[in-house]
């Protein structure tokens, strides 16, 4: 369990509302502000619960902030795939468009003898 300090601060640093807080834990948001204010500490059974609701709440946005960070190289992996199909596509146009230009000058020799 965490000490009284340890729960105030990860109160001042999480992002969740007092509502929201409150809605999970039964403890009034009334009480969390005065916690985060610093009317007054988490004791007894309100630091128990509290140490392990946001211990929780730290490991659920630990994972989230995984599975984004995965998310996030995945889109950046295909992302470089189409590139490189593009960068591909892009080069074949190019020699494509030199052998039409090849092919039309042999074209106008002919014609023109």
């Amino acid at each position: 369990m965490k000490t009284t300090e340890e729960v105030v601060n990860l109160l001042k640093q999480t992002n969740l509302s007092n509502y929201k807080i409150s809605k999970d834990t039964g403890i009034s948001d009334e009480t969390i502000n005065n916690y985060r204010t610093g009317k007054t500490k988490p004791r007894g059974a309100n630091l128990k619960l509290l140490s392990k609701y946001l211990d929780s709440q730290r490991a659920i946005s630990y994972d989230n902030n995984m599975v984004a960070g995965r998310d996030i190289h995945h889109i950046n992996t295909s992302v470089e795939k189409v590139l490189e199909c593009l960068n591909a596509q892009q080069a074949m146009t190019a020699e494509a468009l030199a052998q039409n230009s090849k092919l039309i000058q042999i074209i106008d020799r002919l014609t023109n003898n």
